[in-house]
């Protein structure tokens, strides 16, 4: 059921947990496909054609983790499991291991923690949800789940919402969509898909002759113009805001070197 939807909704990864492992290898797919287990062999991850060059970064007991180019973009995928029973720390010192050694790129975590928490929809808070919502805002990232998310797990009469997603990026929060799918997986679990619409734009400037002078004219014209774009610094609070001021900054330079050189 699983590759059935992949040819649906033709995604470049699958993130799984607990899967079926035989010899060390995700069961069930073919052979041409890539995938990794971590060590304890319940969470993992399945690249398909469309995912470009994946190189494995880490594997550790409860996690593993992958980087992708996606439009000249590296992007960190984190597949994760945490038992119900398992020492929660486990986990969250591994995701923070793993985080930190990333240097500031972009992170996507998807995983099975089995953590209760009001905030993706459990009636109740658990020691569990409440250490990953600690562990959510110390790392200043962002839930996809809401509190009003149709549950991810359905057995018998029973609901929960085990199944997270997280970004480190603000601006590709806003262009991620987030879906529970209604498929049957002969799983307790559902399928979630997670579509990021990464259209990134680009700017290129022209290149002019600086050689033959006019440094001076340059500055003074950018001069009347700095105190307007220290404002626009000062005033900017978030990737998005600064992202923008960055822009206006490359605009406005290249507006003075067309009036000079």
């Amino acid at each position: 059921m699983l590759l059935k939807a992949a040819q649906q909704y033709l995604p470049d990864l699958l993130l799984v947990q607990e899967p079926h492992v035989k010899d060390r290898k995700i069961a069930g797919i073919s052979k041409y496909l890539k995938s990794w287990l971590s060590k304890s062999g319940k969470a993992g991850l399945i690249a398909l054609p469309t995912c470009s060059t994946p190189v494995v970064l880490s594997v550790k007991e409860n996690t593993m983790d992958i980087k992708i180019t996606k439009n000249s973009k590296a992007f960190t995928i984190i597949s994760s499991y945490s038992s119900p029973y398992a020492n929660f720390r486990e986990i969250l010192e591994e995701l923070t291991d793993l985080t930190t050694n990333i240097n500031g790129e972009v992170y996507l975590i998807g995983g099975d923690f089995n953590a209760h928490n009001q905030r993706w929809g459990y009636r109740d808070e658990g020691s569990r949800g409440k250490q990953l919502q600690e562990f959510i805002v110390e790392k200043h990232i962002f839930l996809l789940n809401s509190s009003d998310s149709p549950p991810t797990f359905e057995h018998n009469n029973r609901q929960g919402w085990p199944d997270l997603t997280m970004l480190s990026s603000h601006s590709l929060v806003k262009i991620c969509e987030w879906d529970v799918l209604k498929e049957e997986t002969y799983s307790d679990h559902k399928f979630v898909k997670i579509c990021i619409n990464s259209n990134i734009s680009f700017l290129s400037f022209a290149r002019f002759k600086t050689a033959q002078g006019g440094h001076c004219k340059f500055v003074n014209v950018l001069k009347s113009k700095v105190q307007a774009l220290r404002n626009l610094i000062f005033n900017s609070s978030n990737e998005e805001e600064f992202n923008k001021t960055t822009r206006n900054i490359q605009l406005e330079i290249h507006k003075t070197c067309k009036q000079v050189y």
